[in-house]
C-alpha cells in the first residue's frame, strides 16, 4: 500500500531526488526495528499506511530538499560558482572555439549579447548575472522530459546527490546509532553477554531471563553490516566533490541541449 501510494502521490523526480535520499537516512533505525521486532513491524502495515497519508513522506521529501537548498550556496562558493555558470566564463574556458560558438548559440537563442572577454574581466558579477539569465532560459526550454531525457537523468542524480549530503549529519546520526544498536544486539544474541531481569513474585520467587533476539544472528549481522557500509558511505563517499561531479555532468548536459532547440 504504502509503494502504491508513493507511486501516486510522488513524481519521478521527488522519488529519485528527494524521498530516496530522507528513507537512506532513515534506513538503519528501520532495520533496527526489522531485527529487534520482525513479526511485528509487518503487521504495522496499518499504521506506517496511516502516517503515510497524513503526509509523513511528504514531509521526509521537503526535509530533504529544504536541506539540499541550503547547502547549494556554501556548495556554489566552494566550487568558484554555479557549474553552468562556470562554463560560460571566459576565464574558465579550456576551448575557446568551443566557448564562441556555444555563446553564439546562446545569444540566437535568447537575443541576449554575451560578455566579451574584456567585459567579463571589468565586471565579472554583471557578466555571471548574465550567463545566470541565459542558464534559466535553457533550464526553461528543456523541461520536456521525453525530449530531454538524458538533461532529466542528470539533474536527478544532482539532485539526489545534493540531497543526499544537505541531510548527511542526519545520515551519520542514524548509521552509527544503527550499527550501535545492531552490535550490542548481535553480542547477545551470540551470548556474549546475558540480562538477568530480577524480581519478586508474592512467594519471593527469583527469575531469571535472558535476553535474545527473534532473528537469527546471522540476519542481524546481515543489517549491521548494511548499517557499516551506509555509515562509511556518508562519512568518505558523500561529498562536495562527489555532488559537484553530477553537477558539472548536468551542466554540460544543459549546454548540449542547445542543439536541439531551434
Amino acid at each position: 500500500m504504502v509503494l502504491d501510494f508513493i507511486e501516486k502521490n510522488f513524481d519521478d523526480y521527488n522519488r529519485k531526488a528527494r524521498l530516496t535520499p530522507a528513507l537512506l537516512a532513515g534506513l538503519p533505525i528501520a532495520l533496527v526495528a526489522l531485527a529487534v521486532f520482525p513479526d511485528q513491524v509487518w503487521s504495522w502495515g496499518g499504521v506506517i499506511s496511516l502516517l503515510t497519508w497524513f503526509g509523513v513522506l511528504r514531509l521526509l521529501a521537503q526535509f530533504a530538499r529544504d536541506m539540499g537548498k541550503a547547502k547549494e550556496d556554501e556548495l556554489y562558493n566552494a566550487w568558484g560558482g554555479k557549474p553552468t555558470t562556470c562554463l560560460l566564463r571566459h576565464r574558465n574556458v579550456q576551448n575557446k572555439v568551443e566557448l564562441a560558438r556555444l555563446h553564439s548559440k546562446l545569444h540566437n537563442l535568447t537575443g541576449q549579447t554575451l560578455p566579451s572577454q574584456s567585459e567579463e574581466l571589468a565586471e565579472p558579477e554583471l557578466a555571471d548575472q548574465v550567463y545566470d539569465t541565459c542558464v534559466r532560459f535553457l533550464i526553461a526550454k528543456t523541461r520536456d522530459h521525453s525530449k530531454f531525457s538524458l538533461l532529466y537523468e542528470e539533474n536527478c542524480n544532482y539532485g539526489f546527490r545534493r540531497n543526499l549530503l544537505g541531510i548527511k549529519i542526519i545520515g551519520i546520526i542514524t548509521s552509527s546509532l544503527g550499527a550501535l544498536l545492531l552490535g550490542v544486539q548481535c553480542a547477545f544474541s551470540m551470548g556474549l553477554f546475558s540480562i538477568f531481569v530480577e524480581f519478586q513474585t508474592d512467594k519471593q520467587i527469583l527469575i531469571q531471563k535472558s535476553f535474545h533476539l527473534s532473528n537469527s544472528p546471522s540476519t542481524t549481522l546481515t543489517y549491521l553490516a548494511i548499517d557499516i557500509i551506509l555509515l562509511i558511505a556518508w562519512l568518505l563517499w558523500i561529498n562536495s566533490n562527489w555532488v559537484k561531479s553530477a553537477a558539472d555532468v548536468y551542466a554540460a548536459r544543459l549546454f548540449e541541449s542547445c542543439e536541439n532547440l531551434p
